[in-house]
């Protein structure tokens, strides 16, 4: 499957609404781009040793969101490498939804632009 990049249409193929929106930003590495200090491996190994304790992970969100320059970012670097996640994400993209994607049992996310990983999005 081709890589998506700026200015594509792209859907989420996984999805049961798949939707409909724009590539507006792309970047390698989700971590570097919200400017908190560590790198990717750091932020994996950290998450990695504290494992699914919900409390020790919403401490190290709310202190690298602290320091961030982009806090959105990390949250959503946490969301979509949390436990369940079997490789880690770190390639993301920006997207501007025309027609949103639905999200488990709802039949649309509500949010007009998100930051998704770039294999989850293919090009229409």
């Amino acid at each position: 499957m081709a890589k998506v990049k700026v200015g594509d249409l792209v859907c989420m193929f996984r999805r049961k609404n798949k939707g409909m929106g724009i590539v507006l930003e792309h970047t390698h590495d989700l971590i570097e781009k919200a400017e908190a200090g560590i790198t990717f491996d750091e932020f994996m190994e950290a998450i990695d040793a504290i494992g699914s304790k919900y409390d020790a992970r919403a401490a190290y969100r709310r202190e690298l969101k602290a320091y961030a320059k982009h806090p959105d970012l990390i949250t959503t670097c946490l969301i979509y490498n949390a436990s369940w996640a079997k490789k880690p994400k770190k390639e993301f993209v920006r997207v501007r939804w025309f027609d949103n994607p639905s999200l488990y049992e709802t039949k649309k996310t509500k949010d007009l632009e998100e930051w998704c990983p770039i294999d989850w999005l293919k090009k229409v």
